[in-house]
């Protein structure tokens, strides 16, 4: 624990080298007084209250691993470029950087510091995935592939996650296919993109997900490699569906 050399009692300077509100502050130049012939009990209850805010700060920092906000960019450009937006706001590409964030804001619910987004857009733009152009003093972004696989898998990713937070109606939705063998690297392809976009392995080339999604299963027989192999069904019980509920976080 380090104090600065002023005048202020030292729990005050610390804490407003922390920013903290005048409130905590006063609270603090209250009691610091009473503890001044007590150096020890004051380091101790300052370290404590120290320790205890700034947990409180990093609990509201949002961390993002690896990878994650080109995610999450992907997804919104595929949702906002494929659907063609949502209610609130209909985006038209090439479109401006701050309504792009007010759009992830909206469909994936997370806010992104500007600077973060700028970069990773920078980023996809070395990759050829979108473009940035700048008008008239504004950054726009337009998207350069709409097609583009990853920019389809996040995006569906994304749609399913969505439909999750609706209220389940007890039918399930199974997609299964036989991809021949002389195409087997398709059939493992299409394996790993299913579940990653949010399907549950019920057989080998049998996936099932508790909501409707024949748009997004159409979406994927025309893009993913495979996908013309892809049958949809829905199903109105399926055996040891026990299992798939407490999968999908369902009541029993």
């Amino acid at each position: 624990m380090v104090f600065f050399k002023t005048s202020t009692p030292p729990a005050i300077a610390l804490f407003r080298h922390c920013g903290q509100a005048p409130s905590t502050m006063s609270l603090l130049a209250s009691i610091s007084p009473a503890l001044n012939d007590r150096p020890d009990l004051l380091t101790t209850a300052v370290t404590d209250m120290y320790n205890l805010i700034m947990t409180k700060k990093e609990k509201r920092i949002k961390k993002f691993e690896k990878g994650e906000i080109s995610k999450i960019i992907l997804a919104t450009l595929g949702i906002g470029a494929l659907l063609g937006g949502t209610i609130l706001i209909t985006p038209n590409f090439p479109i401006i950087i701050g309504t792009f964030i007010k759009l992830i804001e909206e469909i994936k619910g997370i806010k992104l510091p500007k600077t973060k987004v700028k970069r990773t857009l920078q980023q996809l733009e070395k990759r050829k995935i979108l473009n940035l152009e700048i008008k008239n003093n504004e950054v726009y972004v337009e998207v350069e592939d709409v097609w583009n696989k990853e920019i389809i898998k996040y995006s569906i990713q994304s749609l399913l996650e969505l439909k999750q937070k609706s209220k389940w109606l007890g039918k399930w939705f199974i997609v299964m296919f036989d991809v021949p063998e002389i195409e087997r690297n398709k059939r493992y392809y299409l394996r790993g993109f299913l579940k990653e976009i949010g399907f549950y392995q019920y057989q080998q080339s049998v996936y099932v997900f508790p909501y409707e999604c024949e748009k997004e299963v159409v979406l994927i027989k025309k893009i993913i490699e495979g996908g013309k192999y892809l049958s949809y069904i829905i199903a109105d019980k399926i055996e040891y569906e026990n299992k798939l509920k407490t999968y999908f976080h369902l009541p029993i």
